[in-house]
């Protein structure tokens, strides 16, 4: 792990890059714990943005299902610490070699010194939090019921991925929301940008439980609902789109729609702004 660097999303947080291994020592651990990360692959600038496809190591090893690209926060199964000698660790797999972080180079910097390394950190992503949970804990957490700005992904309860900090969706990616018992329908309301192509359309598929919905998209704004079970319950609200645009002026990301509003309500359009 390097050195901590003020968070270019969230002005009083804290990131730092980090490389494939990290191993902590648990103190005063509970017999099963999980291992909560929030990390990000946004500042990438590589055109893909993609998350490394992570694990946690205790005496088993529990990988994370997460989304392939932006930002995540998401919490391990249960996991049983190592002892050695006496002490309790675990380790954190993040499934891919570091690499050298992208910079641009602008002015003359484009014509002078392009094989000298500007910055020699080898990464895999960038973290903002790591935490050990036990099950009380985890249990305890109060999944928001909608997401529509961006300070909503700054939720330590809130679990996703697939989702960039500044709410451009990728092709694939889950929300963990909390349904009320009037609740009876998702609805999730954005935009599809013309970035270049105004003929872009993609398919979006969204799953809760054993509910499935497809529905076309085109350039423009879109409000699309699901009917849901009414009843108080967290659940698992996946997304997945056929085709992806890439942001223009350097940008790069792969995105498929900016987030309007998301989430559970007792009418079709209602809390949508």
């Amino acid at each position: 792990m390097y050195q901590l660097e003020p968070d270019r999303y969230y002005p009083g947080l804290s990131m730092a890059g980090i490389g494939r291994f990290l191993q902590f020592e648990v103190l005063g651990a509970s017999p099963k714990v999980r291992a909560c990360v929030w990390i990000s692959d946004t500042l990438a600038a590589d055109g893909r943005n993609l998350l490394p496809p992570m694990a946690v190591v205790g005496m088993e090893r529990s990988p994370y299902p997460i989304g392939p690209r932006g930002s995540a926060r998401w919490c391990s199964g249960p996991i049983h610490p190592r002892r050695v000698s006496g002490r309790d660790f675990i380790a954190l797999d993040f499934g891919r070699p570091g690499r050298l972080f992208k910079t641009r180079r602008h002015g003359l910097m484009q014509l002078f010194g392009k094989d000298i390394i500007i910055d020699s950190r080898r990464l895999t992503a960038f973290a903002r939090d790591i935490s050990l949970v036990d099950e009380d804990e985890y249990r305890r957490f109060k999944a928001p019921t909608s997401i529509s700005k961006f300070e909503d992904l700054r939720n330590y309860d809130l679990e996703y991925a697939g989702i960039y900090e500044d709410l451009w969706f990728s092709d694939s990616a889950f929300v963990v929301l909390k349904s009320r018992k009037t609740d009876k329908v998702f609805n999730f309301a954005g935009v599809v940008p013309n970035i270049g192509n105004p003929n872009f359309s993609t398919r979006l598929t969204i799953s809760i439980g054993k509910t499935k919905r497809t529905f076309p998209l085109k350039v423009g704004e879109f409000l699309v609902t699901v009917p849901v079970r009414s009843g108080e319950t967290t659940q698992r609200v996946s997304f997945s789109f056929d085709s992806y645009q890439h942001l223009p002026f350097g940008d790069d990301r792969p995105v498929t729609l900016k987030l309007h509003y998301l989430g559970f309500s007792e009418n079709p359009g209602e809390s949508v702004q």
